[in-house]
């Protein structure tokens, strides 16, 4: 609806342009505004562009709207681009100018709902959903708490902050020391025993484990709280 809506402006603005001896400056900035919505994915975000003042007293030629293109010269991502480029494509008007932009991508981003100290094993109570602006947030941003829950905080997050995931690590299952359960597998059988673990890890973590009946140390993949795998 919005975008019908721009066109429709834009055809009547370029309509007055056509009839004037210069150049309207607002033909030129709904073209810019236009060539943003389309071009960046919003994903059910927010997007909203707002161009630069530009000096009124700037005169320049009227320029039939189909002749009228823009660019991004610096081939930077649109969504972090300052500038783009307007150029008048008529061999006898041939001119160009450069439009100021702010673009801002507002979108739901999962924040921490209260202060999270170091080592906080997280819960669904500890997280919301925030509207932000995602160009501002150069270290990632999370907007599925899944991902998220039982994770341990390396850091303190204050209350409001984007939780990022490199903030988080797996919780430890298994401590250094401690008895395991030793799960030896093949397509055929399962075996368990009892060892003892000589390294901290998470699961996913390769660790090496003591097997109490053949003494052997063996490398074997934590698969759950004091529950580790090996493939025989």
């Amino acid at each position: 609806m919005l975008k019908t809506l721009g066109l429709i402006l834009l055809y009547c603005v370029s309509l007055s342009a056509n009839a004037d001896t210069f150049q309207s400056l607002d033909t030129l900035s709904l073209l810019v505004e236009k060539f943003v919505t389309e071009n960046i994915e919003t994903n059910d975000g927010k997007l909203h562009v707002d161009i630069g003042k530009i000096d009124n007293r700037l005169k320049l030629k009227a320029c039939p709207l189909q002749q009228l293109k823009v660019s991004n010269p610096s081939n930077t991502p649109l969504i972090n681009t300052n500038t783009l480029l307007v150029t008048c494509q008529l061999p006898e008007s041939n001119w160009s100018i450069y439009m100021p932009i702010t673009i801002s991508l507002t979108q739901p981003v999962i924040t921490a709902k209260h202060v999270i100290n170091k080592n906080t094993i997280l819960t669904e109570d500890d997280l919301t959903l925030t509207e932000m602006d995602i160009r501002k947030l150069k270290q990632g941003y999370v907007q599925n708490t899944a991902t998220l829950i039982g994770k341990k905080s390396n850091i303190m997050i204050q209350q409001g902050n984007p939780v990022d995931p490199n903030m988080l690590a797996m919780p430890k299952v298994v401590l250094k020391g401690e008895s395991v359960t030793i799960k030896a597998v093949s397509n055929q059988l399962q075996v368990s025993m009892s060892g003892v673990a000589l390294e901290d890890g998470a699961i996913g973590d390769s660790i090496r484990v003591k097997n109490n009946s053949s003494k052997r140390i063996i490398q074997a993949e934590i698969t759950g709280k004091k529950q580790v795998t090996v493939e025989i």
